[in-house]
């Protein structure tokens, strides 16, 4: 499809393919004169029979019947958790090619220290994923998590009879009075629960007076891991960007240096760990109101300086492989 402002087509729709892993390793030839077998190639027809053909020009190929084909190149990568003994890191992180060389996980797990207000607002809290400043996957929205509830107390009283208790107090019943009433062994019961409510009423206020007041936070979680292929892990730069429910930047982490991850060094060699939030970039003023003159530049950021994210980083090797085998030592893979 152009992607001048102007398109030739009012439909975006153009045709579609299938076709299972299986099924390309068993019947697309291997690609001719490459001694990798893993790289297939075919053409393939595509599927237009839900193209919207009133939207086409009259002499388009799709309403003359001339079939949409396309050239499709597949290539077959292994996953590794490690190197073999014979190949360096070093030489990895060296390449500069067209072709994929590690698979970057990012494993994001809970957060702290976020605004209440954010969690509910819109889309929700989301994290977006970008290698040299490029995005490349958003998170699904955070939920809420280890929220503070107040139980009462376990007490030898039927909770039904609480509301008659509380309606027989307040009309001055003496206590004796009252456990003879509602049928209960003795008074000090109903000075139990009567003493239990007083505390638990005292300490529901002070959760809400908290609850209301400027600095109060609280915790989400994610438990999601984003993927990306890396090209050039020499200079690749991950940073995580916080975006909030209209999709403005709260904060970001990073950027970090996919090489020091490789190299077992950097802030997450030993594993996940806690970031903090550090102020986002901002974007240009006048192009952001040109564009999208409705919305707010960036969200509050110091509502967002508190907010704290364990996550974690992981990386599997790419290696050239002959394509899904039966009975071979059953290993992660992709095909790309």
């Amino acid at each position: 499809e152009d992607r001048s402002r102007l398109a030739r087509n009012f439909t975006g729709f153009l045709g579609s393919f299938h076709a299972s892993i299986a099924e390309v390793f068993e019947r697309w030839p291997a690609k001719s004169g490459q001694g990798w077998p893993g790289r297939r190639e075919a053409r393939v027809a595509l599927d237009t029979s839900d193209v919207s053909r009133d939207l086409l020009h009259v002499n388009d190929p799709v309403n003359t019947g001339v079939p949409s084909e396309l050239d499709v190149e597949v290539e077959w990568f292994d996953l590794l958790s490690s190197l073999p003994a014979q190949v360096a890191w070093t030489d990895v992180v060296r390449r500069n090619t067209d072709r994929p060389v590690v698979l970057l996980l990012v494993d994001l797990y809970k957060g702290s220290g976020i605004p209440p207000e954010a969690i509910a607002k819109e889309k929700g809290l989301r994290w977006q994923l970008s290698v040299d400043t490029i995005g490349v996957e958003v998170s699904q929205q955070g939920s809420l998590c280890d929220v503070e509830e107040l139980e009462f107390p376990g007490l030898p009283v039927n909770p039904r009879l609480f509301p008659i208790i509380d309606n027989l107090s307040d009309r001055s019943y003496s206590r004796e009075d009252i456990a003879q009433i509602v049928g209960l062994d003795s008074a000090e019961v109903v000075t139990q629960y009567l003493q239990a409510k007083q505390d638990f009423n005292k300490k529901q206020d002070e959760l809400q007076h908290a609850q209301q007041q400027e600095d109060y936070r609280v915790n989400a979680q994610w438990y999601e891991s984003l993927s990306h292929f890396v090209n050039s892990p020499a200079s690749a730069e991950i940073t995580l960007t916080l975006l909030d429910g209209t999709d403005q930047p709260a904060g970001c982490i990073g950027p970090l240096l996919f090489h020091e991850l490789l190299a077992g060094r950097g802030p997450l060699a030993d594993g996940p760990s806690e970031h903090a939030l550090l102020p986002a970039h901002a974007e240009n003023g006048l192009l952001s109101s040109w564009f999208r003159p409705g919305r707010q530049a960036m969200a509050d950021a110091k509502r967002f300086e508190t907010v704290r994210l364990k996550l974690g980083m992981r990386a599997l090797f790419l290696t050239p492989g002959a394509g899904p085998a039966m009975g071979r030592e059953e290993r992660p893979n992709y095909c790309v």
